[in-house]
């Protein structure tokens, strides 16, 4: 059998939200939405991605789930960082996600992660440098072995904007590296797209190709973010 046409799966969609609502779950409403979201960023659908997570925010505050409030959060920062929110704008949200109390060291190092981007972005070199050291320190210090191989997408792109190339390539292959011996090739599928895009940047085609068929051949049929890149 063929695949779902579009409008059927988004009637699919909306007939499970209306079944996840009916459980009165907080915590299942805001999972959904959660998950739809990633699918939006999959897509490089940013705009509908924040919203998503936006709203799933909003249902763990009212269900008091707190770990599920800083991964809502963790990925409406990435979102601020990707999206079209304007770099003074992110900055400042993305600060306030550290105020206001207690923050998850998870939580912290995502968002230190996203102000080292967005102040790369304005030039901000010392500052962006500075924030990416505090936050893959508190990455090695809580041995988050999954979560920092999956951003090294944004830590290389940091050493990308610091215009350290050779930095930013280590980062991307260590994060592949890692990956894989975790059994998740899969996930690693950007991060040799972005090798792919530097190869050619600089004049490689060939490994270029290489990588961008490599990326193709792991990355899973939706993930429409790697195979764009790629």
């Amino acid at each position: 059998a063929g695949a779902e046409s579009p409008s059927a799966l988004a009637a699919g969609m909306r007939r499970a939200a209306r079944a996840v609502h009916r459980t009165g779950s907080d915590h299942l409403e805001a999972t959904f939405e959660g998950s739809i979201g990633g699918r939006h960023y999959q897509r490089c659908q940013i705009d509908q991605f924040l919203d998503r997570f936006e709203r799933a925010y909003d249902l763990a505050v009212r269900g008091g789930d707190r770990r599920q409030q800083a991964i809502c959060l963790a990925w409406i920062a990435v979102g601020l960082v990707r999206g079209r929110t304007p770099a003074r704008e992110a900055i400042a949200r993305c600060e306030s996600l550290l105020e206001g109390g207690e923050v998850p060291r998870t939580l912290e190092t995502q968002v230190l992660l996203a102000l080292a981007e967005l102040h790369a972005m304005q030039g901000r070199r010392k500052l962006a440098r500075s924030l990416l050291e505090r936050s893959t320190a508190i990455i090695e210090d809580l041995r988050l072995h999954w979560i920092a191989a999956k951003l090294c997408r944004h830590t290389a792109m940091v050493e990308l904007l610091l215009g350290e190339r050779d930095a930013a390539r280590v980062r991307l292959v260590a994060g592949h590296d890692a990956l894989a011996a975790l059994g998740a090739p899969s996930h690693a599928a950007t991060l040799v797209a972005r090798l792919a895009l530097l190869a050619a940047d600089e004049g490689r085609a060939d490994e270029a190709l290489e990588l961008a068929a490599t990326c193709r051949s792991i990355a899973l049929h939706d993930d429409e973010l790697a195979h764009v890149e790629a």
